[in-house]
């Protein structure tokens, strides 16, 4: 059994199955990188078992993240202390960040580096970088859903909360309640998703204009006008346009109860 654990090519074959084998090899396949990175391709834990002069190599640990982010938890403290050195492996793996030290979590370069690569690692920020507009809109322009991790204030900012729904329309409900009763932002809102008018308020849902710019975005959005608006002839209209345009089955335009001339004239 010691022989076949000195074995490089049969090692090479067992790890390839089942990386975690690397804690039962010799130290010299343990310092071994063609080894380690095999193991580490198939489980990244396995990166642990690596000797400590790989868990401090560079280029090592290097390309061990680029195979899974997360080996960095298993790098030498020297390397996670290294601002340049993770600047490197966050522009390779966001979710790094999470395993450098503490103090590189409140360093803007880092932290914006990080989430330029995947806009979730804005979690791994310091509580004022989480508040750093600039970086959360980097965040954000990667990954909508990131401004769950920003701060109350920056959920607050019409910029930033606008540029998550535009990435993804599932960030509207990580923005400030308080955004859905300024008309402002409620315009500019329904523009990216014309849903987004059910989360309004109701003297906003009673708004012409922002009714429209709703129901022009998504013909669906005509439910969620207000009860006045949604017997409007016109609001109907162009909700009927709207679903057409949108190739919607004609059973759905029964639901407006629109008269077949209506219907009709919509379509042509």
């Amino acid at each position: 059994a010691e022989v076949l654990q000195g074995d490089k090519e049969f090692v090479l074959e067992v790890v390839k199955r089942d990386g975690q084998a690397l804690r039962f090899v010799t130290e010299q396949l343990r310092s071994d990188e063609e080894m380690v990175l095999e193991a580490v391709k198939q489980n990244v834990d396995a990166f642990l078992f690596a000797s400590g002069e790989l868990r401090a190599d560079k280029s090592v640990v290097l390309a061990a993240v680029g195979l899974r982010g997360t080996a960095f938890r298993f790098a030498a403290h020297t390397l996670q202390a290294d601002k340049e050195f993770v600047l490197e492996v966050v522009k390779r793996d966001g979710q790094a960040l999470r395993f450098a030290i503490e103090q590189l979590h409140s360093d803007e370069e880092v932290v914006l580096e990080a989430v330029k690569q995947d806009g979730d690692a804005l979690q791994y920020a310091s509580e004022e970088l989480r508040g750093n507009k600039a970086i959360v809109l980097q965040a954000v322009k990667k990954d909508g859903l990131a401004l769950r991790h920003a701060s109350s204030a920056i959920r607050r900012d019409h910029e930033c909360v606008l540029e998550a729904i535009w990435q993804d329309r599932r960030a509207a409900a990580y923005a400030s309640p308080g955004l859905y009763l300024d008309r402002e932002f409620a315009l500019r809102a329904v523009e990216l998703d014309g849903c987004l008018l059910e989360s309004l308020s109701p003297e906003l849902r009673a708004d012409m204009d922002i009714v429209l710019s709703a129901i022009k975005c998504d013909g669906r959005a005509w439910r969620y006008a207000s009860p006045e608006l949604q017997e409007n002839p016109d609001i109907r209209l162009i909700a009927a346009r709207r679903f057409v345009a949108d190739g919607v089955p004609h059973q759905m335009l029964i639901v407006l109860a629109l008269p077949s001339d209506v219907i009709n004239s919509s379509i042509a």
